[in-house]
């Protein structure tokens, strides 16, 4: 899976590059708002790319005496910060620049080089996207995009398949601003396309930041791999009762597990770690981004409580 996102960061700021590059040289010579909130956009992209791949590289990192859990929320670290940089770098200047110029509209020069490079830009964004696109759908099983979005944890793809999208359709806009121009000839056309580019980036960084959010402040394993879990447990003679079970994604492959179950009675401590450890590595073969698992063994005395005994501890095995 890392591999996976690591190639679609690298082909979304190739793609990216170059689109910033050739926009740049089309607000040069047609002096176009909607051009120019491209350029910014796509530049913003770029640097969005780099941002991301940093959060790939660092989230890889081992463990240390500090972060004994690793250093994999990292990826949500730069996810966090790439939707505030589409946010003001993106949307607030596409807003305020669209505003100005319809205050003060001016017409586009050489609207015919604006196309060119807008056409330009669909076709390498569009190369992007489907690079992004298939990744997703190698991980996405039998859901729809909609619901593998809403509930995917790997936030590093999810941010550049939005960001090509949202990229995609703000070209399209700035497309049918500069003909509408052609057509009409009136001013107010391209600032009106600039101030929907600003709203389009406005809604993406939204989203983006409430999914980054969501991950840094500690979200569950997905309800399929906890169903995964939970079956394992029930399935095996020797748990009684299942108390709590709690996940926590530690990166988009790394999950953390802590099991809190009551054993039968009668089981040695030996009879009991090797029950423990069959289920943990049953476990980790259904669910692969198990990385952590804690389980909280408890057994019945002969009064009828639960009780903690030597019997009753914690049992910590990385996968």
């Amino acid at each position: 899976m890392a591999g996976n996102s690591t190639r679609v960061v690298i082909v979304a700021f190739i793609m990216n590059l170059g689109i910033a590059a050739s926009k740049f040289g089309g607000f040069f010579f047609t002096h176009s708002t909607s051009m120019l909130a491209e350029a910014l956009h796509s530049l913003a992209d770029t640097s969005n790319q780099i941002f991301l791949f940093l959060g790939l590289r660092k989230s890889t990192k081992s463990a240390s005496s500090l972060h004994q859990f690793g250093y994999g929320m990292e990826q949500y670290i730069w996810s966090f910060m790439v939707a505030i940089l589409i946010f003001t770098l993106g949307g607030l200047f596409s807003l305020y620049e669209g505003i100005h110029k319809l205050m003060n509209p001016e017409g586009i020069e050489n609207p015919v080089i604006n196309l060119v490079i807008l056409g330009i830009g669909v076709c390498l964004e569009g190369y992007s996207s489907f690079v992004a696109t298939r990744e997703l759908k190698k991980t996405m099983g039998n859901k729809s995009l909609k619901d593998y979005v809403m509930g995917s944890k790997n936030q590093i793809l999810v941010t550049v398949l939005f960001e090509d999208y949202a990229a995609l359709v703000g070209l399209v806009i700035a497309l049918a601003g500069n003909v509408t121009y052609m057509v009409t000839g009136n001013p107010l056309v391209d600032p009106v396309a600039t101030i929907l580019i600003g709203l389009l980036l406005f809604v993406i960084a939204v989203f983006l930041y409430r999914k980054a959010k969501s991950m840094l402040v500690g979200e569950a394993a997905s309800p399929e791999d906890q169903e995964k879990i939970r079956k394992v447990f029930e399935k095996n003679p020797n748990v009684l009762e299942i108390r709590e079970i709690l996940t926590m994604h530690l990166s988009a492959e790394q999950i953390l597990l802590n099991a809190h179950i009551k054993f039968r009675n009668g089981l040695t401590l030996e009879e009991l770690e090797d029950v423990i450890d069959e289920m943990e590595d049953e476990i980790a073969e259904e669910v692969p981004g198990i990385y952590k698992i804690f389980i909280e063994a408890h057994q019945k005395d002969t009064v009828g409580d639960y009780k903690k005994s030597v019997l009753s501890k914690t049992i910590n095995k990385e996968h």
